[in-house]
């Protein structure tokens, strides 16, 4: 029996591989985005039960172990401040990535990762607000953390 054969066209090939590249990245992109979710609630649920388990003991622990205590949490905030740039930054390169997959492909503006580069440069405050109100979540959760050891150190 005679097989057959598909005969594609190098466009036709190209065009199916960025379509499937391009749905690739965009469930990445949702993938990472779930993942970074995930950092912040275990992090500052993991911060909340630290806190909650050290200053409710009684008698109150010892200083050394109290001190001891208190530095996990600003481990466990730089780690999830970490971990959140690094997904913030994967994020970014697959969003610039597609943005110029877009220009090459579709061009005269379109796309969504085209428009939305437009509409950050046009109102960076605005269009940024979600990462401004997360990393200075991040910042105050680092800051606070470390102040509660530097507090342990000098004062207990």
């Amino acid at each position: 029996m005679d097989e057959a054969k598909l005969d594609l066209s190098d466009d036709t090939k190209r065009d199916a591989f960025l379509a499937t590249e391009f749905n690739a990245l965009r469930r990445e992109i949702e993938l990472q985005v779930v993942e970074r979710r995930k950092v912040e609630g275990q992090t500052f649920a993991g911060l909340a039960a630290i806190y909650s388990w050290v200053l409710t003991r009684n008698p109150p622990l010892d200083p050394f172990y109290m001190k001891a205590s208190l530095a996990i949490p600003m481990f466990f905030a730089a780690l999830g401040l970490l971990r959140w740039l690094a997904i913030m930054m994967r994020i970014m390169a697959i969003g610039a990535y597609i943005q110029s997959m877009e220009e090459k492909i579709v061009g005269e503006g379109r796309g969504w990762e085209t428009i939305l580069k437009k509409m950050r440069e046009a109102n960076p405050v605005k269009s940024q607000l979600e990462g401004w109100v997360e990393s200075m979540t991040w910042g105050l959760s680092l800051i606070g953390s470390t102040a509660a050891f530097i507090y342990s150190l000098v004062y207990l």
